[in-house]
C-alpha cells in the first residue's frame, strides 16, 4: 500500500488539539510510522496511558526524543523517569501534572 510507504518515512507528527485522536488512532501511528523522532499529542483527552504502551511498543521507540503529552489528562503515566526509560533517546519531554 502506497500510503503505508510514505508514513513509514514520516519523522515528526504533530497532533496537537486534534481532539478526535483516539488511543487507536495513536497506535495506527506506532505501528506504521516507523521513523518517528518527534511526536506531539497535546491536549488530546482521547488518549489514556495505553497511547504510551503502543508507542512503546512500536518500531519508532528506539528513535523517539520528543513526546508532548501537556494536556493529555487521561495520560497517567506521565513520570520522566518512567518515559526517558519507556523510550531511551528522549530529550525533550513536556508534560503537565
Amino acid at each position: 500500500a502506497r500510503g503505508s510507504r510514505t508514513f513509514s518515512n514520516l519523522r515528526s507528527l504533530n497532533l496537537t488539539w486534534c481532539v478526535k485522536i483516539t488511543d487507536a488512532g495513536v497506535a495506527s501511528v506506532a505501528e506504521r510510522c516507523r521513523r518517528l523522532e518527534l511526536l506531539s499529542l497535546h491536549g488530546i483527552l482521547g488518549v489514556t496511558d495505553a497511547t504510551i504502551a503502543n508507542l512503546a511498543r512500536g518500531p519508532a521507540r528506539d528513535r523517539l526524543h520528543t513526546l508532548d503529552v501537556n494536556g493529555c489528562g487521561h495520560i497517567h503515566r506521565k513520570d520522566k523517569d518512567f518515559l526517558k526509560g519507556t523510550f531511551p533517546a528522549l530529550t525533550c519531554l513536556q508534560v503537565h501534572k
